[in-house]
């Protein structure tokens, strides 16, 4: 309060400055009208304003403009450029991508199938653009060992996608599903009874057994136009060899970005009975444009 009196005196002093006025020893003011009246001893002294709480939410008002909603899970966004992506092993063109990932060691991870002694050791990181002709895909994987010795690419450290560009979930494949693997060695190969697509990827490798890869699929080998509102359905799975199978005669372990829950096509996989993505068209999640 000290401070606010001083204040008050200091403002007295320039008003009688600005005014011709003077004070007696008591504080009051002399000369000019009314000088002989003092103030009321029981004027009210200032007091600093309590803190206000902020407004309430408008529910009206619309989101901040860069807000985003969470991701769903089996939902994989697809980023729109304006020039595409050349497919060389050089993942630089990813720069800012939205990546996902998934491991064969995550608890609850959708390992559905695997040798005896497998131990699940493959991580898998992916992202998806568009441009206005061609959907590309880029995979960052990181395994305890490298292995390509088979003649099939899938029976070798691979990762592979599925799309179902109509969506329909219906279950067996039909001719506009889509099952298209991509290996270390920048070989690529789509393995379905559907129609052809045009598929183009080159690997790379930073040392040891990590490696990476990119592909594009042309949007009108899938039958579609754009990705501009549609919803593909769409999966990520990851084949790990390690050798435990000998000869290469089939994968060690398999795990799924996502895998989803349900009964699935009980007719569809007859060699497996638990269902597999590159067979029954339930399984996978989708793929959607960047909102």
């Amino acid at each position: 309060m000290r401070g606010r009196a001083i204040a008050r005196m200091l403002g007295a002093v320039i008003a009688a400055g600005a005014c011709g006025c003077s004070f007696d020893a008591s504080g009051v003011a002399g000369g000019g009208a009314d000088a002989s009246i003092t103030p009321p001893i029981d004027a009210p002294q200032m007091v600093a304003d309590a803190p206000r709480p902020p407004p309430p939410p408008d529910a009206n008002l619309p989101p901040p403009i860069d807000a985003r909603p969470p991701d769903i899970t089996g939902v994989a966004h697809a980023q729109h450029m304006g020039g595409g992506i050349n497919v060389d092993g050089d993942l630089s063109d990813w720069d800012g991508a939205k990546w996902y990932a998934f491991s064969a060691s995550d608890p609850g991870a959708h390992l559905i199938k695997k040798a005896a002694s497998y131990s699940p050791s493959v991580s898998v990181q992916f992202a998806a653009r568009w441009s206005s002709s061609t959907l590309y895909f880029a995979f960052q994987i990181t395994d305890d060992q490298l292995i390509i010795d088979s003649t099939a690419l899938w029976n070798d450290d691979s990762v592979e996608i599925y799309l179902d560009p109509d969506n329909d979930g219906s279950g067996p494949y039909a001719t506009d599903d889509h099952w298209i693997v991509f290996s270390p060695d920048s070989m690529c190969g789509r393995f379905d009874p559907g129609a052809a697509v045009t598929v183009t990827c080159a690997a790379g490798s930073p040392g040891g057994s990590n490696w990476f890869t990119e592909g594009s699929v042309d949007f009108s080998s899938l039958g579609i136009s754009s990705m501009s509102g549609k919803h593909l359905g769409f999966g990520v799975g990851a084949n790990d060899d390690d050798g435990i199978t000998s000869n290469g005669a089939n994968y060690d372990g398999y795990t799924a970005w996502y895998y989803a829950p349900g009964p699935g096509c009980s007719t569809c996989c007859p060699s497996d009975p638990a269902g597999e993505e590159v067979c029954d068209t339930t399984r996978p999640g989708e793929l959607v444009p960047d909102p």
